[in-house]
């Protein structure tokens, strides 16, 4: 299970991990700032930096895998202690390996239109409900 940093700190936007898992979607670290696609709000992209030689790599989205369905009646659909992979582009999955330290880096500017975006969203459908409740 990956460490989620983003619910510690939701402005932190780098931190260095190290690489649990290579896979042909894209890499899987220990953990991350990067807030994945979920609850209707579309994944962070940024940048990979490789601690050791500085090389950079753009990952183009974040995504949740894996993990357990939630027992919360309330929240059926809710899976918990997932995975989460920074996907990148095919051509550069081979510069990644089990083991090494990156450092992740969130495009910032992006995540706050994205966060208000979202936060928009919510008030538009309370202000619908209020206007027709139910309907959804």
């Amino acid at each position: 299970m990956v460490e989620k940093i983003y619910y510690q700190d939701q402005y932190l936007l780098s931190c260095t991990a190290v690489i649990n898992e290579v896979r042909e979607d894209g890499i899987i670290f220990d953990r991350t700032v990067a807030f994945p696609e979920g609850g209707g709000q579309i994944g962070d992209t940024g940048i990979l930096i490789n601690t050791a030689t500085g090389e950079e790599v753009v990952f183009i989205n974040t995504q949740k895998i894996r993990g357990k369905k939630s027992t919360l009646e309330e929240f059926q659909a809710l899976t918990v202690e997932t995975d989460i992979v920074h996907q990148v582009a095919l051509t550069d999955i081979l510069k990644f390996s089990p083991g090494a330290q990156w450092k992740i880096k969130v495009d910032g500017e992006r995540r706050a239109k994205i966060t208000a975006n979202h936060s928009g969203t919510h008030l538009l459908f309370l202000a619908v409900d209020k206007v027709r409740p139910g309907y959804r």
